[in-house]
């Protein structure tokens, strides 16, 4: 006869029950590198995502330097680039883990990967923004634009995270 195959070395469901832990872990060590290459930058970071004027954005970049200000603020985008998906897909099996099947789980996995979309679409534009020799040469519309992204962005995870929060199931 025929001998048994043997068990397979992963199973599906041990892998997906081990990706939340991971997701958190991994968006945890990327939001701590994302502070570190900051660095000067990180505690103007928020009211920059926010700015809707270019006039004000201009002057809070005004002074940054290329080697010292300005370096952070792309260099940080090396993780930031990643950290939207991580926490977008954390949020989703959260959504998952706390709530049964059907439209609330489905509207919440949904606007969770429309922030993390929101993200993606504001660091692009910062990028963008971020390849010229200086911030200062941003057009008035990129700054607009990814403020707007910014503060979609904030505006639906922001609620998101709180009905999702530990302890909320």
């Amino acid at each position: 006869g025929q001998s048994a195959p043997p068990p397979p070395l992963l199973r599906t469901e041990d892998v997906l029950a081990a990706q939340p832990r991971r997701l958190f872990a991994a968006c945890c060590a990327t939001q701590a590198g994302i502070l570190l290459l900051l660095g000067p930058v990180g505690p103007d970071l928020l009211r920059l995502q926010l700015c809707f004027s270019p006039s004000r954005f201009r002057a809070a970049v005004a002074g940054w330097r290329p080697g010292g200000e300005l370096w952070h603020f792309r260099a940080h985008f090396l993780l930031d680039a990643w950290y939207p998906v991580l926490y977008g897909a954390l949020l989703v099996h959260r959504a998952a883990a706390l709530l049964p099947a059907g439209k609330i789980r489905r509207r919440l996995q949904a606007l969770a990967t429309f922030g993390a979309c929101c993200d993606i679409v504001e660091n692009a534009l910062h990028m963008h923004a971020a390849a010229a020799p200086s911030l200062d040469a941003a057009p008035d519309w990129l700054i607009v634009a990814a403020a707007a992204a910014a503060t979609t962005k904030w505006a639906v995870m922001l609620p998101v995270c709180w009905m999702l929060r530990p302890g909320s199931g």
